[in-house]
């Protein structure tokens, strides 16, 4: 086929491996906003009940203190899942274990298709090298 490829939109130019962050700010959005569409649609009155327990939590510590305080009303699903630090666990991944995990984030919750990795042959010796190479070509 004869179609334009859009590489902004389309690509990952990975130039630095060792850089690639399986918990980049634009992972983790998309991540924050797959899990809210899930709260939406399955958890609705815990995150209400759990709003409601906050909200009166909140009032009673400001209420506590000799301070002119305030506080967020109506916190989002978002802002929870920021206040929890949710994030992709990378402890104990190998740094080829990390690389293929964000091909597999960043195609699937940011839909790129091509990834293009700067110097990753040199890192490595040609059979690790082959296995990734084999790999991405299934994603």
């Amino acid at each position: 086929s004869d179609r334009e490829i859009n590489l902004s939109k389309s690509a990952e130019f990975i130039y630095n491996p060792f850089m690639a962050n399986l918990n980049d700010k634009r992972i983790l959005n998309k991540l924050y906003q797959e899990l809210s569409m899930n709260v939406q649609e399955n958890l609705v009155t815990e995150f209400m009940e759990l709003n409601s327990y906050l909200a009166r939590f909140t009032d009673h510590m400001i209420g506590m203190q000799h301070y002119n305080l305030t506080a967020e009303s109506d916190p989002s699903i978002v802002d929870f899942f920021k206040l929890c630090d949710i994030k992709i666990d990378i402890d104990g991944m190998s740094f080829l274990e990390r690389i293929i995990d964000y091909v597999k984030l960043v195609h699937g919750i940011l839909r790129k298709e091509i990834f293009v990795f700067v110097g990753l042959k040199d890192l490595y010796m040609y059979k690790t090298y082959y296995h990734m190479w084999k790999f991405c070509v299934k994603v």
